[in-house]
């Protein structure tokens, strides 16, 4: 399951959810080393806290509009302007870091997501519309040349399967 990440701490993931749990009567919001129920907000979404042994946090891609030309991208459209200035509308790993960077001046960030098969069509939808935006003349798609994955190789190598919670 996919969830709604509200803090990272060095050994926790705080997330947000729409599913409660059912607890006993008098039952403690505490498994240890595992998770702890911190509370539900006043839109009825819970707040819950996982050990990072049991919970990983996905990789993101961002669509970023740039003028200048990425040394890596997972595809990417370059535009030519009827001025003759050159736009890049390219798709970047965003990795696992919670705050989102750009340089200011020089890049947009348009869209973001999570699931690889949704890239290209994102990436095109933008290019789309900056192109008919800004008086396009010439448009070209060039082949992504890095790869993404939703979970990181290195967070796969860690993660023990013989324990499990079910939520």
């Amino acid at each position: 399951m996919l969830y709604r990440v509200v803090d990272v701490s060095g050994q926790n993931i705080t997330v947000e959810t729409n599913k409660k749990p059912q607890l006993k009567y008098g039952a403690t919001k505490v498994i240890p080393n595992t998770l702890e129920i911190k509370g539900v907000r006043q839109n009825g979404s819970v707040v819950v806290s996982f050990n990072k042994r049991v919970c990983r946090l996905c990789n993101r891609y961002i669509i970023v509009a740039s003028l200048k030309r990425p040394e890596s991208h997972l595809g990417m459209y370059e535009i030519i302007c009827f001025e003759g200035t050159k736009l890049y509308v390219y798709a970047i790993s965003m990795g696992t870091k919670d705050r989102v960077n750009y340089k200011g001046g020089t890049q947009r960030i348009y869209a973001y997501g999570i699931f690889p098969n949704d890239i290209k069509d994102k990436t095109e939808n933008i290019a789309k519309r900056l192109y008919e935006h800004l008086h396009g003349v010439h448009v070209e798609y060039l082949e992504p040349n890095s790869s993404y994955s939703v979970v990181p190789t290195e967070q796969t190598d860690n993660i023990d399967s013989t324990e499990g919670v079910d939520f």
